[in-house]
């Protein structure tokens, strides 16, 4: 074992047993790391390791443990994983890479167990990068690069993501850090986050690929959007490709609709919806595996001293009834009137005995199988349809996604923070509302605890405050 202390600007070739040759070139203030005989390098806990200078850090057949600090910046240089054996990421300190380079054997995995971000790009030449159940950020500027069919990015775990942020005003066939989800819209969509995830959902019966996207834009209705759903056949998942469609659920799986699809590309592997209008979760999967009826969102409206329920419905299959169910609170609901499913594009459904105060709207919808599932939720105040208000639904939350429902607050940007018991800040994002009735996906952190937890959104002018229960 060989240690090194405060080298600066200096290259070092260290020789130890299991590796071939490790060529370093380091710009370091206090440094100190340990190159273990079985193939590890491991920055321990209170040490900086910078490869800076266009230098290449090559770890062939090895392991790198980071319990300190490895954070390159724009321009440093390359790590690059070699060799023919599995190796990991691991470690609780911050990993953020300029340039990471995968180039083993076909057969061989870079398997991640900590998070990590990269800058430049994540360049793949040979291997296989296993997210597991943890993220990569490519930031506004990173990339992935000559992804192919047997150098690529995969997970075997069920919440791993690769995400990209960026402005898409107007975008052309813009693809944020290649994640292979492209995007064309007139519309300015503002500043938007792609998430491409790897699990399946269980509400699909016969399955989706091994890709997902989840893209949420500041902007999110009247996009009249193209979007191109790239994939590999090494994701297919057994699924002929040829009958695929393009699904979407608004609530991050629970509940889906069959988008169908404009262009299907089984040569070039990609799948073409134009005229969307709104982005969510995505897949591609069988059409049987969706929901029996492909239908838009609910909406719920004041008139007079009555309230309107209406859906739009794009497909109907084997689909009995649509109940409408209300409730007060949000959490328990009871049916308030049954609509026979007769195969049309339009339904409503006029309550006219709503509860004062706040109403919560919701479908039930019974297929002919007796199946159900059920719909978005949404509400009015019918003691004054235009007070401002924010609220979240599901509440309890689960799987630690919640929708966020803006009506009629001050347009403005907002700082959305959680709270626990204890006042410590356990989620924080910004907000960006243009006004009228506006709804936002907010994904609580994983390891977030069951509990109430005070929820506050605020700007220099405005404060809301709500609870949320986690289950």
């Amino acid at each position: 074992m060989e240690e090194l202390i405060g080298i600066e600007n200096k290259i070092i070739i260290i020789n130890n047993y299991e590796m071939k040759k490790l060529i370093i070139l380091f710009f370091v203030t206090v440094f100190t790391t340990q190159l273990f005989a079985q193939g590890t390098l491991n920055i321990s806990s209170g040490a900086t390791l910078k490869p800076t200078g266009g230098a290449y850090l090559v770890l062939n057949n090895t392991d790198l443990v980071n319990n300190g600090s490895l954070q390159q910046s724009p321009g440093d240089g390359y790590v690059a994983f070699a060799g023919n054996t599995d190796n990991v990421i691991s470690g609780t300190g911050t990993t953020l890479f300029d340039n990471l380079i995968l180039t083993k054997s076909s057969t061989a995995n870079l398997d991640l167990q900590s998070n990590i971000a990269v800058i430049t790009q994540i360049n793949f030449t040979g291997g296989l990068l296993n997210v597991g159940n943890n993220n990569i950020d490519l930031g506004a500027m990173g990339v992935l690069n000559n992804e192919s069919e047997t150098s690529r990015a995969y997970s075997t775990g069920t919440t791993g993501y690769i995400q990209s942020i960026g402005l898409l005003n107007a975008p052309s066939a813009t693809n944020l850090g290649n994640l292979g989800a492209i995007i064309t819209s007139t519309s300015n969509m503002g500043f938007t986050t792609v998430q491409r995830t790897f699990n399946t959902y269980t509400a699909l019966s016969n399955g989706n690929i091994l890709r997902n996207y989840i893209i949420t834009p500041t902007n999110d209705a009247g996009l009249n959007a193209t979007f191109r759903f790239s994939y590999f056949d090494a994701e297919l998942n057994g699924a002929d490709e040829t009958t695929l469609d393009m699904a979407s659920s608004p609530d991050n799986g629970t509940t889906w609709s069959d988008i169908g699809f404009t262009t299907r590309d089984a040569v070039n592997n990609y799948i073409e919806k134009t005229g969307i209008n709104a982005f969510s979760t995505w897949t591609l999967t069988p059409p049987s595996t969706v929901l029996a009826a492909a239908m838009g969102p609910l909406n719920a409206s004041k008139a007079n001293n009555s309230i309107d329920v209406s859906w739009q419905v794009y497909a109907e299959i084997n689909v009995a009834t649509y109940d409408v169910q209300r409730s007060a609170d949000g959490e328990n609901f009871k049916t308030i009137g049954v609509l026979d499913a007769v195969n049309a594009s339009n339904y409503n459904y006029a309550d006219n005995n709503p509860i004062d105060g706040y109403n919560y709207y919701r479908l039930l919808i019974v297929d002919k199988d007796g199946s159900i599932k059920y719909s978005n939720i949404d509400k009015v105040n019918i003691a004054d349809a235009t007070a401002a208000d924010i609220s979240f639904y599901p509440n309890p939350v689960v799987d630690h996604t919640v929708t966020l429902q803006l009506t009629n607050i001050p347009i403005g940007s907002y700082q959305l923070s959680v709270f626990d018991n204890a006042g410590k800040q356990v989620y924080a994002s910004i907000i960006n509302y243009a006004g009228g009735s506006s709804v936002q996906t907010v994904y609580l952190p994983q390891n977030i605890s069951s509990g109430i937890y005070k929820v506050q959104l605020k700007n220099e002018k405005t404060i809301f405050n709500e609870s949320l229960l986690v289950k």
